[in-house]
This record gives structure tokens, C-alpha cells and sequence, in this order.
């Protein structure tokens, strides 16, 4: 994550945090918590990846840590959610295939 982070050279700094058993809410929360600089008009937007799926039940295997996720930011005040959608297999298809790497694919010859 950090290679391809600096390898695009984004202005954003990245922050990593440990999750230990997997568990994103308590350790995020506090990280949050912590950004502010203790302004009461400070707004936090925190974007979740949520993966879109084929079949309606696959969302029973994937996007339930996100939805937890979302749960408890929504009760945060000054916290703003956005949702970001990544289709799964579909890589080549949607926005993120703007990777200059990666060859759009052109019209038929």
C-alpha cells in the first residue's frame, strides 16, 4: 500500500493504523477522534470501499465489515460517510481503470 501510494506521488498523506483481529471500528474511531483539533465545526470525511456484487447473495459474504463500519460512523458527530463502490472482476471497466498502466481497451478493428 505505502509502494503504490508514493509510486503515484498522491498529496494526501497516508496514515495506516493496526487493526488488530481484523476489528476497524474502535481503533478508527479513535484516530477520528483525534483530527478534529478539538473544533466543534471540524468535518471528517471518511470514504468506505463497499464491493458491488453480481448476485444479491453475495452481499451476505462481503461489505458487512464496511456496513458495521458505517453504523457507528454515522453516529459521529461531524463525521461525513462516503461510500465507494468497487466492482468486483469489473476492474477494467469502471473508474479505476484510469491507471495509466493499464490500456483502455479501444473500439473494435
Amino acid at each position: 500500500m505505502r509502494a503504490e501510494w508514493q509510486r503515484r506521488d498522491l498529496r494526501t498523506p497516508l496514515r495506516l493504523l493496526d487493526a488488530p483481529y481484523r476489528d476497524v471500528g474502535d481503533r478508527l474511531l479513535h484516530h477520528i477522534a483525534g483530527l478534529g483539533g478539538g473544533s466543534e465545526r471540524a468535518v471528517i470525511t471518511v470514504f468506505v470501499p463497499e464491493y458491488v456484487v453480481a448476485r444479491w447473495w453475495q452481499n451476505v459474504l462481503h461489505n458487512q465489515t464496511a456496513l458495521r463500519l458505517k453504523a457507528r460512523l454515522l453516529q459521529q458527530p461531524g463525521v461525513v460517510v462516503v461510500n465507494v463502490p468497487f466492482h468486483l472482476g469489473r476492474r477494467e471497466r469502471g473508474w479505476l481503470a484510469g491507471d495509466p498502466e493499464v490500456a483502455a481497451p479501444g473500439p473494435p478493428a
